[in-house]
C-alpha cells in the first residue's frame, strides 16, 4: 500500500520512467508488493486498494484470510522507524550495509510476530480446504513463510556461533535453509 501511494504521488508529478533493482523474485513473501508494482506501471491511477483486492482475489476462498495475513506484515513493516533501526544497529552492529538487515531482522520479526503470521496462514489454509487451487496458492505462501523462519533460525545460530558457542548448529541451520 505504501509503495503504491508513493508511486502514484510521483506519477502525478510527472514520473516518466522507472527502473527497479533487486527484484528478488520472492513472490511467496513479496507478492502484493510485486503485483502492485507491475499493475501501476500500466495503470498508475488505479486505486491501490483495488489492485490489492485483485491480488487477494487470486486466493479465491482464502482471499479474506490472505488479506489478513498480508495486513499483519504491513502493520509490522509500518512500525519500523528510523529510530528502531538505529537502535537495532547500535545493539547488534551493521558491519555490511548490503546484508546489515540480517543482523537485526530478529528484532523486527520476533517469535511473536512470526507466530502470528503462521497462525494467519493456518486460517487461510482452513479457508482453502475445499478449494484445491486456493489451497495450492496458500501452500505457496506457507513455503515463503517457512523460508523466512529458517532464515531467522540460521541468523540466530550465526549469532550464537559468533559468541563462541560452536558453529555446528549454524552449519546445520544453513543446511536446512538450503534444503
Amino acid at each position: 500500500r505504501q509503495f503504491g501511494t508513493d508511486f502514484q504521488y510521483l506519477s502525478a508529478r510527472g514520473l516518466i520512467a522507472t527502473a527497479f533493482d533487486s527484484l528478488t523474485g520472492q513472490w511467496s513473501t513479496q507478492g502484493p508488493n510485486l503485483y502492485v508494482l507491475a499493475r501501476l506501471q500500466t495503470q498508475p491511477n488505479k486505486p491501490v486498494g483495488e489492485i490489492l483486492e485483485e491480488y487477494y482475489g487470486g486466493f479465491r476462498s482464502a482471499k479474506d484470510a490472505v488479506r489478513e495475513y498480508f495486513h499483519h506484515w504491513e502493520v509490522v513493516s509500518e512500525a519500523i522507524t528510523d529510530a528502531k533501526i538505529d537502535e537495532a544497529v547500535a545493539n547488534h552492529g551493521n558491519p555490511n550495509p548490503t546484508f546489515g538487515f540480517l543482523v537485526y531482522a530478529h528484532t523486527i520479526f520476533t517469535p511473536a510476530v512470526m507466530s502470528q503470521g503462521r497462525a494467519l496462514l493456518t486460517q487461510a489454509q482452513a479457508a482453502a480446504q475445499d478449494d484445491p487451487l486456493a489451497a495450492e496458492r496458500v501452500a505457496f505462501l506457507q513455503r515463503g513463510l517457512r523460508r523466512a523462519e529458517l532464515t531467522l533460525a540460521a541468523q540466530a545460530a550465526f549469532r550464537a556461533c559468533q559468541q563462541n558457542q560452536g558453529d555446528a548448529t549454524f552449519q546445520a541451520a544453513v543446511r536446512e535453509l538450503d534444503s
